[in-house]
């Protein structure tokens, strides 16, 4: 991670808005790219697609197959040229049809599904503010700061706290006074 160092509010402010376009710009294409996905699905299971041709396929197979079977069980019975060959065809469309209308029951609620998942992958999409709290602690900090250099320090070391120069400070002048030898400043340090 990269620190940087800000010399001013304007900077960091500055930053933090670049951060925060950037990640908006990114959730953006990530909710797109999942909103395309979800509507290419809804759109395929409602047009029926593959599911739907398969299914259609697999209805009319099986109403030949009745049919063929019916047919058959009426020739070995020795029943065929009767009224009641004549039948065998409508029960089939029938069966078939209510497999069409369960199939078409089928489809819808896949459809459902997908649009109550799209519908709770829109509702979770959370874009929150960013959090400036952290610009405003550095801006009441340097504030404080500020307002306390701003205060009239004391110039001279009586009543003062004392400054880690302070004794050198006073060594120092003391070079030039008489009767300061050497041993009475080693004495003091």
């Amino acid at each position: 991670m990269e620190v940087a160092n800000y010399s001013n509010y304007s900077g960091l402010l500055a930053d933090m808005q670049k951060r925060e376009t950037d990640a908006y710009a990114a959730n953006k294409a990530i909710e797109m790219e999942i909103r395309g996905i979800y509507d290419n699905l809804i759109a395929r299971s409602s047009e029926g697609g593959a599911a739907k041709t398969a299914g259609m396929a697999e209805i009319e197979l099986g109403k030949t197959r009745a049919i063929g079977a019916g047919t058959q069980q009426m020739i070995s019975s020795g029943l065929f040229g009767t009224t009641t060959a004549a039948s065998i065809p409508v029960q089939a469309e029938n069966q078939a049809s209510l497999s069409r209308l369960k199939l078409e029951d089928m489809l819808e609620q896949r459809t459902q599904e997908l649009k109550l998942g799209k519908a709770g992958f829109a509702e979770r999409i959370d874009n929150p503010y960013p959090d400036y709290n952290m610009l405003l602690q550095a801006m009441m900090a340097q504030g404080s700061q500020n307002s306390q250099n701003s205060q009239q320090q004391p110039t001279g070391t009586w009543g003062a706290a004392p400054r880690p120069t302070d004794s050198f400070d006073y060594w120092s002048s003391m070079a030039g006074i008489p009767g300061s030898t050497a041993k009475e400043q080693a004495r003091y340090h």
